[in-house]
């Protein structure tokens, strides 16, 4: 539980503080490492300060890259 929501991701990276633009809109652009195993798994989600949220944060549902 985080916030109202359910964290899913592990932040073993550390959060990284990016801001929208104007149209709400966050651009991350990600290519996956070279020689990462096959079945790497790779999960993302964001929390964002969102004043009408429930505790002013808002969580993305998470999601999965899977490497071939």
């Amino acid at each position: 539980p985080f916030k109202g929501g359910t964290l899913q991701a592990n932040p073993f990276l550390g959060p990284l503080f990016l801001a929208t633009n104007p149209a709400g809109v966050i651009s991350l652009p990600f290519v996956m490492p070279g020689g990462a195993p096959a079945g790497t798994e790779l999960w993302l989600q964001w929390a964002i300060q969102d004043a009408a949220a429930v505790q002013g944060v808002s969580i993305s549902n998470a999601l999965m890259g899977l490497t071939p």
